[in-house]
């Protein structure tokens, strides 16, 4: 047991650990990564300890990834349905606010706890780390740890039996949202193409105006053998 006093090797095992449970379905329904906080809760019940410095750069990858990913059709989600996505979004925010206000008030609980169940509730994890910078209280991640298993069950139960109450097709919808995302972002094909016009001797890629007149970009010249990049002034 002495090697799970090695954060780091104790860091590993955990992510194996959840990686292989969340791969385990049940009735066709698994906890994929969000498994791991099972695990880690488990082994942090036992003593485990991982430095903190894990934490934040765990907490910036999160949210690196959570940017790259949703980068490419946030835009485009916002200009459709931003003012539903937001009322939505408010919706769901405001509501839990005041049930963990109500729950505070009434039960007694401590701030700190019910802050981290707030957090929880939501999965929110940028939510749990700007609570703890802001109180530096560990109550929170007690909260956090407590209401973080029934939100991210009840967020799956959700998911599944969303689309069986309300009998939507989401493979249909699915093939939709790809079919319109596509149409704003046609292929980009790749060509080739040798230029004996002598008429574009000594002039530069911009006074042709190929992009303006046909949309392509230049990516390449090869003249004489050697291959360069054209200069952002030239295009």
């Amino acid at each position: 047991m002495e090697l799970f006093t090695q954060p780091y090797f104790a860091l590993f095992v955990i992510i194996c650990i959840g990686f292989i449970i969340g791969n385990i379905k049940i009735a066709g329904v698994s906890l994929d990564i969000s498994a791991i906080i099972f695990v880690a809760l488990f082994f942090g019940h036992h003593g485990v300890v991982i430095p903190p410095i894990i934490g934040t750069l765990g907490l910036i990858l999160f949210i690196y990834t959570i940017g790259m990913q949703a980068g490419p059709g946030f835009f485009d989600s916002f200009r459709k349905q931003g003012r539903a996505l937001m009322v939505l979004t408010t919706i769901v925010i405001v509501s839990a606010s005041l049930i963990t206000f109500i729950a505070f008030y009434y039960t007694g609980i401590e701030m700190p706890v019910a802050i981290g169940l707030l957090t929880g509730a939501l999965t929110s994890t940028p939510g749990l780390a700007a609570a703890i910078d802001a109180t530096d209280s560990p109550l929170i991640s007690i909260g956090y740890g407590i209401a973080y298993p029934f939100g991210v069950i009840g967020v799956i139960l959700f998911v599944r039996l969303y689309p069986k109450i309300t009998r939507a097709n989401v493979k249909a919808a699915e093939d939709e949202y790809e079919k319109e995302s596509h149409s704003g972002f046609p292929d980009i094909l790749s060509r080739t193409f040798q230029v004996d016009n002598e008429a574009i001797l000594n002039k530069s890629i911009k006074e042709l105006k190929i992009r303006s007149m046909t949309g392509a970009v230049i990516s390449r010249i090869l003249h004489e053998g050697e291959s360069v990049i054209p200069a952002p002034a030239a295009s």
